[in-house]
Formats: structure tokens, C-alpha cells, sequence
């Protein structure tokens, strides 16, 4: 498995120069706090974001996973919650929740699948359904969190998540500061798509974003903004033996240093630290049948006083 995604992703590292050792020796502050700077940039442009509410990690080991995501991006896991079929909980810092748990059945194999925050599920059922969205799971309520639903679309799943909140964007990252927990963000959410047009039409017409055209540097994805200042990317697989998949690149602040903590903590590279010119520099992991990014930005970044 390793082999075919070095082979797949082959033509997006050649892309890049071979990135220099870091010359950091200590730990990974691997989350990144507040991103007030983004998101103002953000609101300027006037482009419509897509808000990432949940995001779900099926794994093989729990444990295993929620250690190395805590280690490397410096996030406390909660303990396993009933509701969430006892998945263990972390926090994103536009809000949100990581979530990490066991598969609850047989068939229900180790995926990343993120939920996309909605102000009515039941709208957004109908809207996605229309745009060509196969629902695996229809508007169903989890007390004490809110409503979520699941479709399927291009060979990968993505969620809805209407909270029990009506705040605002604003008021939410206002809320996570006012805690004082360190959170994590993902800064490009890559979705390896049978069908890259379709893919993007219904997550336009569901969430109100907008791609643009293919980008070279991103393997041919076309992009929309996340809040918070990442980007979703939607590609179509780069080899035959590439299969759909969603894949979360966490944004930290020296990446170097970020492999050596998940190594470290049980990650298998099977992409070390690679630049894509004006994007920044990558890196992707396994770990408990799921694959992780790790991505650093070009340009410097606000941080907590």
C-alpha cells in the first residue's frame, strides 16, 4: 500500500525541489492557535467557506491514533463518548471536534469521513440528493450534539452536521479561544474523487462554495476555501491502483519536526516531507488503517501571546 501511494503521488513530488532538514531539535507545537489573521483574510476576499464541524476517524486503534495526533499536534482526547458510538474527542479550532473511535461493526472499515457543518440537515439532505448524493445515513439526531447524515458520491462518504447552536462562525472561534484548548486545523482536506465534476457540483450546491480550476501543484485538484483559511481539494486518483479516499492534512508549524513526533509515536511515512512551490510542504502517514497529512505553509503564521 505503501509503494502504490509513493507511485501515485510520483508526478506531484517531482514537482518540488527536495526540502532542507529543519534545523529545530525540540518538539512539535503541531496546532496552530487562533487563526484570526486567516479568517479576516478570508472575509475579504468574500469567498464562501465551507466549515468542517466533525471530523471523523475510523481506525483499527483508537488509542494508538488519538496518542500520536496528541503528540504531534498537542491535543487532549477526551474519554470515549457513548453518543458518538465512543469515539474519543479533540477539538478543532474553528469550533469543531475531531472525533477517533473503533469500527462498530464488521463491514465498518477504518475511513476519515468529515462532516460539513449545515444550518438544516433536512435542507442539505434535500439539496445534496438533487446534486446526485447516494444517503447512506438520512438526518438523524445524536442528543446533546445535533443532527448529522451521511452520503456517498464519487466513491468517497462525507457528512452533515447541524449543531444545537445557532452562533455564528465568529462566535464559535470566540468560544474555543475563551477555553484555552489546544486544537488542531486542517489546512487542505483532500478528496480523491471517481468523479471530480460531480464531486465538486454537489458540495457547491450544498455548502455555497466555489472551486476553481484544475491546479498543477495540487495534482489537478480544484480547490474551495475552508474556514479558518485552508482549502478543500478535489482530485481524481493519479494512477490506476489510487482509490478514492479523504484524506486531512493537519496544518503544523515546523514539519520536520511534526515527522519525527508521529514516526515517533507509530506513523508510517509513506510521503516525508515534500514542497509544492507556492502551496507549502507536505507529508502523509499511516496509522491505524488511515492516512494523515502533515502540511506547512510558506508564510508565517500569528501565534498566541
Amino acid at each position: 500500500m505503501m509503494t502504490t501511494l509513493m507511485t501515485s503521488l510520483a508526478a506531484l513530488a517531482l514537482l518540488a525541489p527536495s526540502p532542507q532538514p529543519s534545523s529545530s531539535s525540540g518538539p512539535v507545537a503541531a496546532t496552530t492557535p487562533l487563526p484570526s489573521a486567516r479568517v479576516e483574510a478570508q472575509e475579504a476576499t468574500k469567498e464562501q467557506p465551507m466549515h468542517l464541524q466533525y471530523l471523523e476517524i475510523v481506525t483499527s486503534d483508537v488509542d494508538a491514533t488519538c496518542s500520536a495526533l496528541a503528540k504531534v499536534h498537542g491535543v487532549t482526547f477526551g474519554e470515549p463518548d457513548v453518543a458518538l458510538g465512543n469515539a474519543r474527542t479533540a477539538a478543532l479550532v474553528t469550533g469543531g471536534r475531531i472525533a477517533v473511535r473503533a469500527p462498530l461493526a464488521e463491514h465498518d472499515l477504518p475511513i476519515v469521513r468529515p462532516y460539513v457543518l449545515v444550518d438544516s440537515s433536512e435542507a442539505a439532505v434535500s439539496v445534496a440528493e438533487k446534486a446526485g448524493g447516494e444517503f447512506a445515513m438520512r438526518t438523524t439526531e445524536i442528543p446533546g450534539h445535533g443532527n448529522f447524515a451521511i452520503y456517498f458520491l464519487g466513491g468517497t462518504q462525507v457528512g452533515l452536521w447541524e449543531t444545537l447552536s445557532s452562533e455564528d462562525s465568529s462566535a464559535r472561534v470566540e468560544a474555543h479561544a475563551a477555553t484555552k484548548e489546544q486544537a488542531l486545523l486542517v489546512q487542505y482536506l483532500e478528496i480523491v474523487s471517481s468523479d471530480v465534476d460531480a464531486t465538486c457540483s454537489v458540495l457547491s450546491k450544498t455548502h455555497g462554495v466555489t472551486f476553481g480550476e484544475p491546479e498543477a501543484g495540487l495534482g489537478n485538484a480544484r480547490t474551495a476555501s475552508l474556514e479558518g483559511g485552508g482549502r478543500i481539494g478535489v482530485r481524481a486518483p493519479m494512477a490506476e491502483h489510487e482509490g478514492p479516499i479523504v484524506r486531512p492534512y493537519v496544518l503544523v508549524d515546523d514539519i520536520e519536526a511534526a515527522i519525527e513526533a508521529a514516526e515517533a509515536a507509530g506513523g508510517e511515512f509513506a510521503m516525508r516531507a515534500t514542497e509544492i512551490p507556492g502551496h507549502g510542504t507536505f507529508a502523509i502517514y499511516f496509522l491505524g488503517g488511515t492516512q494523515f497529512g502533515l502540511w506547512e505553509t510558506p508564510a508565517p503564521r500569528e501565534r498566541t501571546r
